[in-house]
């Protein structure tokens, strides 16, 4: 019935990079990275194969070949919702769910 939203500070990294895609809608603050560091190692479970959905394909095929962190800016530009500071992160987040 409701989006699952999620707010993201600091570093999501592997599942917590996981668990962030599969939300419906994503704030961060501008502390934010994501990384999926299994990639530098050649590792992929397959869950992840859903981000090419879900943002634009080379910027997936960029995060998920190399594991290079996506910072804050750049989630923004390719699918997040909105970049706050850390105090405006959780109350622009629990507006979003209505």
């Amino acid at each position: 019935d409701k989006p699952l939203v999620c707010a993201v500070q600091g570093w999501a990294v592997g599942a917590g990079f996981t668990l962030t895609m599969m939300s419906d809608l994503c704030v961060v603050d501008e502390t934010a990275h994501f990384m999926f560091p299994e990639a530098k190692i050649g590792l992929f479970g397959g869950i992840t194969a859903g981000l090419v959905s879900r943002i634009p394909h080379k910027v997936a095929v960029e995060f998920l070949m190399l594991g290079d962190p996506l910072p804050a800016q750049r989630a923004y530009e390719v699918n997040a919702k909105a970049v706050t500071t850390s105090d405006e992160m959780l109350q622009t987040a629990n507006g979003m769910k209505r």
